[in-house]
């Protein structure tokens, strides 16, 4: 079963890691021109360099409690792994999770974007800046404090947070949804 968490988790990790990369994980930063995190927030996600990639995905890192975010990653993978398994025990298999994170989890706290990352951003990215990343990645971190606080494995699939569905990510869903579809 850890081998099933984990294959989730790598699937989910790529929607996880655009919203971490691109715009999901920091609840409180200013979302104005101001500098965040050392990176500023007029740059186009098509410009930004690996150091500032990393720099803007440790911030957002910064601003997120981990344990909600591991919380909220082994509730979700264990919902959808016993929906692929009805014999599977989803709570047993969370808490597990909880407890002792699988890789899959642990990469999904740890900021590693590199040119190959940067390079595979969509045309679309062009059109977008920090800060539109910073005002859907305030909505996501809010959505994911209140998942983790409320996440069991009665969770309906339909009710964990999408991005894509926020108000606050308007601008990216707009202007680039490719986005989006790579993340899912």
């Amino acid at each position: 079963m850890k081998n099933t968490i984990d294959r989730l988790h790598k699937t989910s990790s790529i929607k996880l890691s655009l919203v971490v990369l691109l715009g999901a994980a920091s609840i409180m930063a200013a979302c104005s021109g101001a500098d965040d995190g050392g990176v500023a927030g007029d740059i186009k996600l098509t410009e930004m360099t690996v150091e500032q990639a990393n720099s803007l995905c440790q911030f957002a890192l910064d601003q997120v409690d981990l344990d909600d975010m591991a919380k909220g990653s082994c509730y979700s993978a264990s919902i959808l792994a016993s929906k692929l398994d009805p014999n599977l025990d989803c709570e047993a298999t969370a808490q597990e999770c909880v407890k002792n994170p699988t890789q899959g989890v642990k990469d999904l706290l740890t900021c590693t974007a590199n040119q190959a990352i940067l390079s595979g951003l969509p045309a679309c990215a062009a059109n977008l800046t920090t800060d539109d990343w910073k005002v859907c990645q305030i909505a996501f971190n809010e959505a994911l404090a209140t998942l983790a606080a409320n996440v069991s494995c009665t969770t309906e699939v339909t009710k964990l947070p999408n991005p894509a569905t926020f108000s606050e990510c308007s601008t990216i869903k707009d202007e680039c949804p490719e986005l989006f579809e790579l993340a899912m």
